[in-house]
């Protein structure tokens, strides 16, 4: 996704070569697992994670491998408590010693100041989003208002007393000598506030102070029941106004000594109420802390009312010990994580794997309360179905490539509920499209192409199919075929008519010079939707579709050999290899490749030898998503050990410090990235069953699928040296073929994949006229 300011360019963060390394201790502070009873609570906390036909015991502690903190510097992640897919993701937003503020995931590990600690976050986003109903923590007289003056009570804190583990976030704030911790449930989070011995220990609370900018918001406080509940309305993205309301409900374990209101800059003492809708308002509420200085808050939040947000309190933290919360939220965490287990490796591969397992599992967030209500893209309240979950926050372009494709294999229910949140959204909307970015009632539209149709059909291609797949295609088939606004005025299915007249996107129509990438983007997903047509047995769809998918070479330039601009007549305009217009986080080289529905048809055209050569120009590359790919394409053109040495490359490049991250995560899709690579898979092909294989990093790798199959992937000779594969056999026959599909992988009781690795590249194998993974023309 397009990034921030602060964040890495796209052409600069493609071939991140990490070379420092920095001592990240926090997230790992020493917590030994307890065992209790299964309570009201526990009941809450595992039904955060839905295991598919039975249950799933969290026979490994792997949360004491995940490093919130780790590569936090360029992902645009952030260290909070989060329980998994959960809708409060409460974690600290910093600022700059000169007070800027809001970036991507509200935290940048040079920020000498804590802000505020609010309550949703978007991880990986390359743009400032969410960080809503902000709080802070202070001592003294509070002269100032944080309306006018939002970073008025930031507080100074220390990387060395800071720790993150999931679900669970610690930090001290050292000139205000105050301890903050922060656990999570999946609609609900807990608060333990340890003051100085003070009168004037207070919580401040700033509903406008997020990153989304609301232009309305109210607040009450309710001093006899030790109370708050409040609201904001408003939001974008990305400048696209995309409108919701949230709302809150905070109770407390102490009395409050004092309180009060802002309204701009005017404080009013004892007041209680600023809930005309006038956007510019904030609280506080005051303690004594001289005599028990820790406060206790709990609070729950919804989309839907303060009602609804109470009453998500009441039924996930029905106590106040914030011991358990994180206790039970960890198990949760445990219960998801143990569907994949490695052995060897290092210790810091192994922890950046879990990390990425769980930034895997943070988006899209649970949207529904606990009553079922949600609210749609109509601004409508809804209602799911029991036992199903609606889900929020969907960064499709990012995410379709490998996200879809490892849910669906890993949790093919919570998947299929994703779909459906999909499927719903559209159904809801005003132009009834399926969404580009959907960011809580709306579809911002960032981005390009119409993403959730290869969305959709991974998800299904890799076993998630608990949904009306027919009903999908239909509306599959709708968004590629009728050129409308779809969800939001502002996100268009842009020149899709002429993409749809011409067979291309021309150049002098595309106002943002992105005409090639857009191109590319609907023939993938014109792919997708005909490879899930075949599957559902609509053949004739399947064939137009798939037809429509090579529209692709319409682009193919012969004289130049890229995909280039071409001017609606059908003349070729002057072509520059080096200039990135035309395409959209890259360039011709990297586009050029970026039809891995056909990459035999490219070759084709090209010439094998000139596409050896060209993938050897690109080298190992990963950071924007339409370089995920390029690595992998090597096993088409007979030349898999450099598929591996690549790939080795780039993981290597992966490290637990600050900067070890290359590139904005996008809400999981480079840490999938990098699950896929280091368990030697990758699935190549947008809607396709099947993966591409590389070398493993570890020795063995064990993922529990549906239905108690198991695949085990062995590689006994897995090491830094040996990265190159010298025979492969799966299910105990041997192959040369750099392709498994998915079938294979899931049959019967599972599936077990042999590697055999060495030093030295095995350029026998792999390399034979059928070894290459599938392409498809038109049929």
């Amino acid at each position: 996704m397009r990034s921030g300011s602060n964040c890495l360019s796209s052409f600069t963060r493609r071939c991140v070569r990490c070379t420092r390394r920095f001592s990240v201790t926090a997230g790992t502070p020493s917590m030994n697992r307890i065992n209790s009873t299964v309570s009201a609570f526990l009941g809450v906390a595992l039904s955060l994670v839905v295991v598919g036909d039975g249950a799933l015991s969290a026979s490994e502690d792997c949360v004491q491998y995940v490093r919130p903190l780790a590569g936090i510097g360029y992902s645009g992640c952030y260290p909070g408590a989060q329980a998994p897919f959960g809708m409060v993701a409460w974690s600290p937003d910093t600022v700059t010693e000169k007070g800027a503020t809001h970036w991507p995931g509200g935290y940048s590990w040079d920020d000498p100041y804590i802000n505020q600690f609010s309550l949703t976050h978007i991880s990986g986003a390359g743009l400032p989003a969410a960080m809503a109903l902000p709080l802070m923590p202070a001592v003294g007289t509070l002269d100032d208002s944080p309306v006018r003056n939002p970073v008025a009570y930031k507080a100074a804190f220390s990387h060395t007393d800071e720790e993150a583990e999931a679900g669970y976030y610690r930090v001290g704030l050292t000139d205000k000598k105050i301890e903050v911790e922060l656990a999570a449930t999946k609609r609900a989070g807990i608060g333990r506030f340890t003051y100085p011995a003070s009168t004037n220990a207070a919580m401040i609370f700033n509903p406008i102070g997020s990153a989304d900018y609301p232009v309305k918001a109210g607040i009450r406080i309710d001093p006899v029941n030790r109370k708050l509940t409040g609201w904001t309305y408003g939001g974008a993205f990305g400048g696209v106004p995309c409108r919701y309301h949230i709302y809150f409900c905070a109770v407390f374990d102490q009395d409050f000594t004092d309180y009060g209101t802002w309204r701009s800059e005017t404080k009013k003492e004892r007041n209680t109420t600023e809930d005309t809708g006038w956007g510019e308002v904030a609280a506080y509420v005051k303690f004594d802390t001289r005599t028990k200085r820790t406060v206790t808050m709990k609070v729950g939040i919804s989309y839907v009312s303060v009602q609804n947000a109470e009453s998500n309190l009441l039924a996930e933290i029905p106590g106040w010990d914030l011991t358990t919360v994180r206790r039970e939220t960890r198990n949760a965490w445990n219960m998801l994580l143990n569907r994949i287990t490695v052995e060897g490796g290092t210790p810091e591969q192994k922890q950046l794997f879990y990390t990425a397992f769980y930034r895997l599992c943070l988006q899209p967030s649970v949207f529904e309360d606990v009553n079922g209500e949600y609210v749609g893209f109509d601004n409508a309240v809804h209602k799911v179905a029991p036992g199903r979950h609606y889900y929020a926050i969907f960064s499709l372009w990012d995410t379709y490539r490998t996200n879809a494709q490892l849910l669906s294999l890993l949790v093919p229910d919570i998947s299929s509920d994703m779909v459906r949140s999909l499927l719903l959204a559209a159904q809801h909307a005003t132009g009834g499209g399926l969404p580009i970015w959907s960011y809580y009632t709306s579809d911002s539209g960032i981005m390009l192409g119409y993403p959730s149709l290869p969305y959709i059909a991974s998800a299904y291609a890799f076993g998630a199919r608990d949904f009306d797949a027919s009903a999908a295609l239909d509306k599959m088939i709708d968004t590629a075929t009728r050129p409308r606004y779809c969800n939001n005025p502002a996100a268009t299915w842009k020149y899709q008519r002429e993409y749809i007249e011409k067979g291309y996107v021309p150049k002098e129509v595309d106002a943002s010079k992105e005409s090639v990438s857009r191109t590319i983007e609907y023939a993938i997903a014109d792919f997708a939707v005909s490879r899930f047509a075949k599957a559902l047995g609509r053949d004739e769809i399947a064939t137009r579709f798939a037809k429509r998918a090579q529209q692709v070479f319409n682009l193919w330039n012969p004289t130049v050999g890229y995909l280039t601009q071409r001017n609606g007549d059908g003349t070729w305009p002057a072509f520059n290899p080096s200039s990135g217009e035309g395409y959209t986080e890259g360039d011709a080289l990297c586009y050029t490749f970026n039809v891995p529905h056909n990459i035999a048809g490219l070759v084709r055209r090209m010439s094998m030898e000139k596409a050896q050569k060209k993938l050897d120009s690109i080298g190992p590359t990963v950071g924007n998503e339409p370089y995920f790919g390029l690595s992998y394409i090597n096993n088409w053109v007979k030349q898999p050990w450099k598929t591996q040495e690549k790939i080795r490359a780039m993981l290597a490049g992966w490290h637990l410090g600050r900067n070890g991250t290359p590139g904005n995560d996008d809400t999981g899709a480079l840490s999938a990235y990098y699950m896929w690579g280091a368990m030697g898979l990758y699935p190549a092909i947008p809607g396709v069953g099947g993966v591409t294989v590389t070398s493993p990093i570890f020795k063995k790798t064990r993922i529990q699928l549906s239905k108690g199959r198991v695949l085990t992937i062995n590689a006994p000779d897995a090491s830094a040296e040996n990265k190159y594969i010298q025979r492969l056999s799966v299910n105990g026959k041997p192959q040369t073929s750099t392709w498994i599909d998915y079938a294979t992988l899931t049959e019967n009781r599972g599936a077990t994949i042999d590697f055999t690795l060495g030093s030295v590249p095995n350029t026998n194998w792999g390399v034979g006229d059928h070894d290459a993974p599938p392409s498809y023309d038109e049929e």
